[in-house]
């Protein structure tokens, strides 16, 4: 049950964390005119890196000694933290990591969807007196309902489905405490060999 409770607490924080900064990058995407297939490219970069590669460069910011962000902490006269020991820290950085790989594809999904809007319609809007937030909350949040749709739905089966991330950044730990199904039944298998 706790791996439950967590596969449901820790996939869906990283969804709707995901969702809503990939939708502002996206705002801010869709007012550049020049350069935009650069920055498309920067900001799709984590998504096609290795995960695997790119949690051990994280792992290294995270160590206690010689840790990158330990050191600047005790550069800046604070005393370093076990980021591994504590559960708060724990979930933040599978929260942080996980915003970090999956922004690329929420970004351009919602891009998609912002370029997808019927010119007439937003113009319209504009014509009757509608300021910035008005004709997002009222004209383009409904036209854009299909690719929302897809969105929620894809990001559910990967709230589901985290386990990667739990691996490479916690291994489940401290004590267990973020622990996931798939983690769970990964390790079960694998590592105790409980086939059943």
């Amino acid at each position: 049950m706790t791996a439950l409770g967590n596969t449901l607490y820790l996939g869906l924080l990283c969804f709707a964390v995901s969702f809503v900064i990939g939708c502002l990058v996206a705002l801010m995407l869709n007012g550049i005119k020049k350069g935009q297939g650069v920055f498309r490219t920067i900001w799709y970069l984590p998504a096609v890196a290795s995960s695997v590669a790119t949690s051990q460069i994280f792992n290294i910011l995270l160590e206690y000694d010689g840790g990158v962000l330990n050191n600047m902490i005790t550069q800046a006269g604070g005393t370093p933290i076990y980021w591994q020991y504590s559960y708060g820290w724990m979930v933040f950085w599978i929260v942080f990591y996980s915003t970090w790989l999956g922004l690329g594809n929420s970004t351009l999904v919602w891009l998609a969807a912002l370029q997808s809007q019927d010119s007439s319609v937003l113009e319209a809007s504009r014509l009757d007196g509608c300021n910035k937030a008005q004709t997002f909350f009222y004209i383009s949040i409904p036209q854009m309902m299909p690719l929302i749709t897809y969105m929620i739905i894809n990001g559910f089966i990967g709230a589901i489905n985290i386990y990667e991330t739990v691996l490479f950044i916690s291994d489940g730990g401290p004590m267990g405490q973020t622990q996931v199904l798939v983690y769970k039944i990964m390790r079960a298998g694998f590592w105790d060999n409980d086939f059943g």
